[in-house]
C-alpha cells in the first residue's frame, strides 16, 4: 500500500481557563490527509505530521495531539503502524491538549505534589510552574503551565514508565513550552545498569531573569507492586534569592541612601496651635433701655458658609445666636422692642451691620427655631423672653471646601468673633449685649492621627508626607507603609496602591527594559486645580531594584519634596 486516503476531525476550540469545563460547543475541522508510505509510518509518527499540517494549512498555533481515536472512540496505539490499524477512507480523531487537560484536570493531586517549580515572569506578569505528582488513579502527572496558549499535562502508568526505562530512547523529551525569553521543559534521564529507575529533569525560565531553576527528580519503578515511589531530588542549578540581596548590591544601596536629599519644605504651614490659648468673655448688657438681655443656659452661636461665591469673590457667613434671654427691668406696664439688630466685630476693630436679621422662638433641643416675620415683640413686667437670632455678613475670600470647615466662622474674621445685639425700645432708648464665639480647632492629619486610624492594617510606618494650604486652612497628604501581610502601600487619602514582590519585579523589569531610574505611580497622581500629589518610584541604575520613592505634594502656597527608603528585603 503505497498511500492511504484518512477523513481526519479536530476540535478547535481554546477555552481560556482551563481549570473549568468548555464554556460553549468546539467548532470543528475537518479535512483529508494523504498519508505515504503508511506501512513504515507508525500513529507516533501520523501525530506529528498531522500537527505540522494543521499549523501550515490552518495557522493553527500550538496544536499538541496527544491520541488519536477511532471514529467510533478506540484508541490507536501509538507504536502500531498505521497500514495495520488504518484502511483507505477511515475517519478518526485528533485528542488535543486542550481536551486531554480538560478530562484530566480533576484527577492531579495538587495537595500532595511530590515537587513544584513556580516563578512570577516579570516579562508578561504571569506565573510560570512545573509540577510533578501522583494523580487519583496512582499515575504520574507532570503539569507545564506558562499561559493560556502554552501548557502541557502528561500522564504515565507505571507500565509506560517501566517500558521509557527500558527502550532509553534518545528522544527523551516529554514537553517543552516557552519562547526566545522564556521556556519550561521535562525530559527523561535513564539509568543504564537499571530499568527500574527513571530519572526526571525539569527546567524552567522566566524572561524577566536570566536564571535556569533545574531539579532531577528520581523514580524507583516496582512493576510487582505496580507501584511509582518517589525518590531523591537534586537540585541542578545554583539560584539566587531575588529577594534577598547580594552583599554587593546591599552596599550599592546603603550607598545611594546617604544621597537622599533632605525633607525639601517651601512656603507656610497651617498653625494648628494659632487659636488654642484663646478664650471666650462673658458680657453684660449695657444701655439705657428697660429691656435687659441675658445669654440663654444653652446659648452658644453656630455657623455655616455659603459653598456660593460671589463674582466679586465674597460668600455669605452666616450665624445663628441659639438663646439670648430678654426681660424688663422695673416698671408695672409692659414694654415694646420696636427693632434689633445685630453688627460684627472686623480685624481692625470696627463694627459692621449683619443683614437679614430675623428672631425666632426657641424650640425642643436640636430643633430648627421658628423664625418670626417681625423683628417686634413685647415684654411684659416679671416675664422672661428668649429667643434665638440668625444672620449673615459677607466676607471676602473661598468659603471652605466640606461641611466641616464651612460649620465655622471664616479665617478671614477675627477669634473670637464677637456679635453685638442692639435692640430699641418704643421710648427710643437701645440696650446692647456682645456674643462671643470661638471655632473648635480643625482636626488635621498628622502622621499620629494617620497611623491610629489605619492601626489594624499598618504594621511599620514607613513615611507621613504633607503640604498645607494656607489659604483655605486644608492638608493634603500621602502616607507609605508596610501592611500586615508585609505588601507595600502608598495611601492617597482617598485612593491607595499596594505593591507586593510580583508587583516590584514586573516595575523593575519595566524600569531595566526603559533603562529609566524613575517610574510614576499614575493611578494614585492627583492634580485638581492648585493642589497636586505623586508618588514616583526610584530604581538603582545598576541594578534597576526598587529603593525608594519620592513624593511631590503641593498647594497653592506650600510644596513638600520627601524620599522615603524602602526596607526592600522586607516586602513580601
Amino acid at each position: 500500500m503505497s498511500s492511504i486516503r484518512i477523513k481526519v476531525q479536530i476540535n478547535d476550540n481554546k477555552s481560556v481557563n482551563k481549570n473549568s469545563s468548555r464554556k460553549s460547543s468546539p467548532s470543528v475541522i475537518k479535512f483529508i490527509y494523504v498519508l505515504n508510505s503508511p506501512s513504515t509510518t507508525t500513529i507516533n509518527a501520523l501525530i506529528h505530521l498531522l500537527e505540522n499540517y494543521l499549523i501550515r494549512q490552518f495557522s493553527i498555533k500550538n496544536i499538541r495531539i496527544i491520541q488519536l481515536m477511532t471514529d467510533d472512540g478506540y484508541i490507536l496505539s501509538n507504536n502500531d503502524l498505521c497500514s495495520i490499524v488504518l484502511n483507505d477512507n477511515d475517519r478518526i480523531i485528533c485528542y488535543d491538549m486542550e481536551q486531554f487537560v480538560e478530562d484530566n484536570y480533576s484527577t492531579l493531586d495538587f495537595n500532595n505534589l511530590w515537587s513544584e517549580i513556580k516563578q512570577y515572569d516579570a516579562s508578561d506578569n504571569r506565573e510560570k510552574t512545573i509540577q510533578i505528582g501522583l494523580n487519583s488513579l496512582e499515575k504520574l502527572f507532570i503539569r507545564i503551565y506558562g499561559n493560556s496558549d502554552d501548557y502541557g499535562l502528561y500522564i504515565f502508568n507505571i507500565f509506560e514508565l517501566i517500558k521509557i526505562a527500558n527502550e532509553k530512547s534518545s528522544n527523551n523529551i516529554i514537553g517543552r513550552v516557552g519562547n526566545t525569553q522564556w521556556f519550561i521543559e521535562a525530559k527523561w534521564e535513564y539509568d543504564i545498569k537499571s530499568d527500574t529507575n527513571l530519572f526526571l529533569i525539569y527546567n524552567l525560565k522566566v524572561g524577566s531573569s536570566e536564571q535556569i531553576w533545574s531539579n532531577k527528580l528520581h523514580l524507583l519503578l516496582d512493576e510487582s507492586r505496580m507501584c511509582i515511589e518517589k525518590g531523591e531530588i537534586i537540585c541542578l542549578s545554583e539560584i539566587n534569592d531575588d529577594n534577598i540581596l547580594t552583599e554587593q548590591q546591599r552596599e550599592y544601596l546603603n550607598e545611594l541612601a546617604t544621597k537622599i536629599p533632605p525633607i525639601k519644605q517651601v512656603g507656610p504651614q497651617i498653625d494648628v496651635n494659632k487659636d488654642a490659648d484663646k478664650k471666650i468673655t462673658k458680657h453684660e448688657c449695657e444701655g439705657d433701655s428697660l429691656v435687659r438681655m441675658a445669654y440663654g443656659a444653652r446659648n452658644t452661636v453656630t455657623a455655616y458658609q455659603e459653598s456660593y461665591s460671589s463674582e466679586e469673590g465674597t460668600f455669605r457667613q452666616h450665624f445663628v445666636i441659639t438663646h439670648i434671654n430678654f426681660s424688663k427691668k422695673s416698671g408695672d406696664k409692659p414694654i415694646l422692642v420696636t427693632n434689633l439688630t445685630v453688627h460684627y466685630q472686623k480685624n481692625d476693630g470696627s463694627w459692621c451691620e449683619c443683614e437679614d436679621i430675623a428672631i425666632g422662638s426657641i424650640t425642643l433641643r436640636d430643633q430648627e427655631p421658628c423664625w418670626l416675620a417681625d423683628l417686634a415683640f413685647e415684654i411684659e413686667s416679671d416675664k422672661l423672653v428668649s429667643y434665638g437670632i440668625k444672620g449673615w455678613m459677607r466676607v471676602p475670600g473661598k468659603a471652605g471646601k466640606d461641611n466641616f470647615t464651612r460649620r465655622r466662622i471664616h479665617k478671614n474674621l477675627p477669634q473670637p468673633f464677637k456679635l453685638k445685639i442692639i435692640l430699641t425700645d418704643n421710648s427710643n432708648k437701645q440696650s446692647s449685649l456682645i456674643v462671643e464665639q470661638l471655632n473648635k480647632p480643625l482636626d488635621y492629619d498628622t502622621s499620629e492621627s494617620f497611623l491610629k486610624y489605619n492601626q489594624s492594617s499598618i504594621n511599620n510606618l514607613l513615611g507621613f508626607i504633607y503640604a498645607d494650604d494656607c489659604e483655605n486652612d486644608e492638608r493634603i497628604f500621602m502616607g507609605i507603609y508596610l501592611n500586615k501581610e508585609y505588601e507595600l502601600v502608598i495611601n492617597s487619602q482617598n485612593s491607595y496602591i499596594t505593591l507586593n514582590r510580583q508587583v516590584i519585579r514586573s516595575m523593575e523589569y519595566k524600569a531595566k527594559q526603559d533603562n529609566t531610574p524613575e517610574i510614576l505611580f499614575d493611578s494614585i497622581h492627583h492634580q485638581y486645580e492648585t493642589q497636586e500629589k505623586k508618588a514616583i518610584a526610584l530604581f538603582d541604575p545598576e541594578n534597576f531594584i526598587l529603593y525608594a520613592v519620592r513624593f511631590e505634594i503641593s498647594t497653592k502656597t506650600s510644596k513638600t519634596e520627601q524620599t522615603v527608603l524602602l526596607p526592600i528585603e522586607q516586602i513580601k
